[in-house]
């Protein structure tokens, strides 16, 4: 294993993907969980979830306490509201993917039944087992009132944007309609494929830990996403049917039992290795199929409890949660984010039935985050929660402590209606904002409930910035006037520091410490993010920068740490995927040494170059540098520019940056589509580079030389009608 001689660098690690649930498959080749998947791929796209081991530590202790608290009084019923969202392809309720409400009824009766143990088949559990099964005093009602506080069966019924789901497309199947996961169990139905019969999303701690989604950073916050939390079924077994071995609806109770925190019986490790943290549930090596109730438990003495919610049994075998279970289930919806909250959901509450309720739904302008325009424009989304038709309103609204301003609707907004309306723009300045609005007098008398009148949006004002710039990180502060730095783990960050090699101007440059980082902090990031941009009335664009870094590398290994370059297009609210990725090898611009990397000339560093023709036209551009630790070494970075290219100057060929490293952008500006010959050449006309390019008008070529001696390099450009030579200088 690499290590550093004075410590460990990198721990063995048997820290596996979680698996909740494990892929097997019957005669009828169907899956009969998926969660294993789902927790694996959400793990890779996002490291930073929370490790399985510190929840069941966080877990355990609260257990350890609400045992304490259990005594013999009467134990509180918990009730979770339920919307089931289907997702159809457009058939008539009843049929096919639409199922019926009836369907969706007979569900909700089996998972009280289950959890409550009133299940009919109750009598079939084994004598051995009747001490520990447990009514879980958990139950199950489809949501009276909805988000918006109007009255709801708790069943939504949408057309999905595709005939058939896979795992993979995990938050696409949200997408199509979800409700907000702290105040209702979702429960999507749709048609999967792939033979998946469901999948959940599991609990989470209390832990604290940074919320990198409020930074614009969605895909590496702690916390799992709150917008895919709940369960997906397919349609097929969803409910009581009359055919299948899965026709009892008891995959649903399974899959709840998942977003409860409950693990599969035998741990989900083969081999008696396996553990769910309930020690009356024995032991067992894997996962049963069928109702094998002769099979044994890994004593060799007790039966394995085939007949557990938990297991793997045919939906007819199922017949019990036990104590242990129950405790933990109750435990999670005490203590877990977005468990807790449903014990207090506004979605069981009786709806009012008002005559004449306005509200604002929304504030789409100034929303909460960063905002960069100014003027700010005012939008927001008036609606009617009543039940007569609104004709006319009173709209106030503010900024801070400004004098408040009202605005006088008349219209025909009828019941449930909305309307987005956009009033006077404000000027604003610099900094943190608070901006309420709310409604008053609909059909001039007062509002039959006001609770949903009013809302507050704070918002942070940035004076975007005109382009082109450089950063060289000479100043006298770090990060730089109206930079920003985000250290989600509060340890080490990007800071200044003098590095040679790295300007012709100054010895400064941003760079962060990997090769001291903790080792128990693989893939975290730290964010180095810029100012807003305008990138309006812009041609073309590239993004420059110097980059610096060396694996380090002890006996065979190196180290993999990397740096992510992502851009926000609304004034740094949501960064998207990175437009530029390298890790180890491909990110080193020196050879891997042995100790902490520190650049010592001109040599230790490469030019970066990055096309930003994708973000022409966008009035608030924002970047950000995150590097990705792996307990590896030291990265500089230096000279962030964003340059101009002026595509109307007449100019066929230009070159970025120059001077250069041999890594290049050639940017041909060809008044009509042609094709194009490149040569490059050094001072004796000796060809280093040739190439050859088809049907091309205004384009970006990236060019990388072979190692050359620095110097001045003649780069040719023909074609049809047409040469041009320019010069490029070569430093190494």
């Amino acid at each position: 294993m690499l290590a550093h001689s004075r410590k460990i660098r990198w721990l063995t690690t048997s820290l596996f993907l979680i698996l909740w649930c494990t892929t097997c498959y019957l005669s009828t080749a169907q899956t009969r969980c998926s969660t294993t998947e789902i927790e694996a791929l959400r793990r890779k796209n996002n490291p930073r979830i929370e490790k399985k081991e510190a929840f069941e530590r966080w877990l355990q202790q609260k257990i350890t306490i609400a045992k304490s608290k259990i005594s013999k009084t009467e134990e509180v019923v918990y009730t979770i509201p339920v919307v089931v969202h289907i997702i159809h392809n457009g058939e008539a309720v009843g049929v096919g993917s639409n199922i019926s409400d009836a369907r969706v009824f007979s569900q909700i009766r089996v998972l009280n039944e289950d959890y409550r143990r009133l299940n009919p088949d109750r009598n079939l559990t084994r004598p051995p087992f009747l001490p520990v099964a447990a009514d879980c005093n958990i139950e199950f009602r489809l949501a009276s009132t909805d988000p918006d506080g109007l009255p709801t069966n708790g069943i939504v019924r949408v057309r999905g944007s595709k005939s058939s789901w896979t795992i993979a497309d995990d938050g696409t199947i949200q997408q199509q309609s979800f409700w907000k996961s702290t105040d209702y169990l979702n429960v999507h139905v749709c048609n999967l494929g792939g033979n998946v019969l469901g999948f959940a999303q599991t609990p989470e701690s209390e832990l604290p830990g940074l919320t990198l989604e409020d930074l614009g950073f969605f895909d590496y916050q702690r916390s799992r996403n709150p917008l895919t939390d709940g369960v997906v079924l397919d349609y097929r077994i969803f409910g009581e049917t009359t055919s299948g071995i899965y026709n009892k609806g008891r995959t649903t109770t399974h899959e709840v039992g998942h977003y409860l925190g409950l693990r599969h019986t035998w741990g989900d490790e083969e081999d008696c290795f396996g553990d769910d943290f309930c020690e009356d549930t024995p032991q067992t090596d894997m996962e049963n199929y069928g109702c094998k109730l002769a099979e044994k438990a890994c004593d060799d003495i007790q039966f394995a409890m085939v007949e557990n919610y938990m297991d793997y049994s045919n939906d007819a075998c199922f017949n019990l949660f036990t104590n242990d279970q129950k405790t933990r289930m109750r435990t999670v919806l005490e203590n877990s984010p977005r468990r807790k909250s449903l014990l207090n959901s506004p979605g069981l509450n009786v709806p009012v039935q008002a005559p004449n309720d306005a509200g604002i739904r929304a504030v789409i302008s100034p929303a909460l985050g960063k905002v960069c325009q100014n003027p700010v424009p005012v939008v927001i989304v008036l609606q009617n929660y009543g039940n007569n038709t609104i004709t006319s309103v009173r709209i106030t609204y503010q900024l801070d402590n400004e004098p408040s301003r009202t605005f006088n609707y008349t219209g025909t907004l009828p019941a449930r209606g909305r309307d987005t309306l956009t009033f006077d723009n404000f000027n604003t300045t610099v900094g943190t904002h608070t901006f309420r609005v709310f409604t008053s007098l609909p059909n001039n008398v007062a509002d039959s409930q006001t609770r949903n009148d009013t809302l507050v949006s704070e918002f942070e004002f940035l004076q975007k910035q005109s382009l082109p710039f450089t950063e060289r990180f000479n100043g006298n502060t770090f990060p730089p006037k109206d930079w920003g730095l985000v250290n989600p783990d509060g340890s080490f960050t990007w800071k200044d520091t003098m590095a040679e090699g790295s300007s012709e101007v100054t010895n400064k440059a941003a760079y962060i410490n990997l090769f001291e980082y903790d080792d128990n902090s693989r893939q975290e990031r730290d964010f180095l993010v810029t100012k807003a941009y305008d990138f309006t009335n812009v041609s073309q664009a590239f993004l420059l920068f110097r980059v610096s870094h060396a694996q380090y590398r002890e006996d065979s290994q190196t180290s993999s740490d990397g740096l992510e370059v992502r851009v926000a297009v609304d004034c740094g609210n949501k960064f998207g995927d990175p437009i530029y990725n390298k890790s180890g090898a491909d990110l080193a611009s020196a050879p891997s040494v042995t100790e902490a990397w520190h650049p010592k000339t001109a040599d230790d560093w490469r030019d970066e170059v990055i096309d930003l023709k994708s973000f022409i036209g966008n009035t608030a551009i924002s970047f950000s540098f995150a590097s990705v630790n792996d307990f590896g070494n030291n990265i500089y970075i230096d000279n962030i520019q964003v340059v101009l290219i002026d595509i109307n100057d007449g100019k066929i060929v230009n070159i970025y940056p120059n001077p250069s490293d041999g890594n290049f952008n050639l940017v041909l500006n060809f008044k009509e589509t042609t094709d194009a010959q490149v040569y490059i050449t050094d001072i004796t006309g000796k060809k280093v580079f040739e190439n050859r390019y088809s049907a091309i008008f205004k384009d970006s070529q990236p060019i990388t030389l072979p190692i050359l001696a620095p110097g001045v390099y003649l780069v040719n450009v023909s074609g049809n009608g047409f040469k041009e030579t320019r010069k490029i200088v070569v430093q190494r």
